[in-house]
């Protein structure tokens, strides 16, 4: 039983660093497309 709880806190403690890091690869990527877009409109 305490394996099965050790495997599910495990399993939501990745999610939620993935989730964290996929969070800020989204946001970089927009920041970076956002210049980018700035910088078309303004040329």
């Amino acid at each position: 039983m305490s394996t099965a709880k050790d495997y599910g806190s495990r399993q939501i403690f990745v999610l939620g660093t993935v989730r964290q890091f996929l969070a800020e690869l989204v946001a970089v990527t927009l920041r970076l497309s956002g210049a980018r877009g700035s910088d078309e409109h303004r040329s």
